[in-house]
């Protein structure tokens, strides 16, 4: 049964997401809420009320609790978080946002964690 995917972390780029899942279908870039204590650190002190990432579509279930979502374009659906909530080497998911092209409003911040010039890498 396909499941919709979060992705908002260091997986979240096009390369590990296929080969994880070669099948996998872009839903949109979508938000989530942020639950007490969800948003890790080094982010917590600029992450406020949403997590931004993407929804894909997998071919399978994956396992975990799905969760309201809310794609850029309005759509509301549940998803489940493929990957720990903005998980991973600060610098790649900072890279991720901005390559998915995430709302400046949740982007800019992210860049206060990661010091200047090492997300142009």
């Amino acid at each position: 049964m396909p499941t919709i995917a979060f992705y908002s972390g260091e997986q979240m780029s096009p390369e590990a997401i296929r080969d994880a899942w070669p099948d996998a279908r872009f839903i949109a870039r979508a938000c989530i809420p942020v639950e007490a204590g969800a948003v890790p650190e080094p982010f917590a002190g600029v992450v406020a009320d949403q997590i931004w990432g993407i929804a894909v579509e997998v071919p399978a279930d994956l396992p975990g609790d799905a969760i309201p979502a809310t794609a850029d374009d309005g759509r509301s659906f549940r998803v489940v978080p493929a990957e720990p909530l903005m998980g991973g080497d600060p610098e790649t998911v900072l890279a991720n946002a901005r390559y998915w092209e995430l709302p400046p409003a949740f982007v800019n911040p992210l860049r206060a964690v990661v010091p200047p010039g090492r997300d142009e890498e």
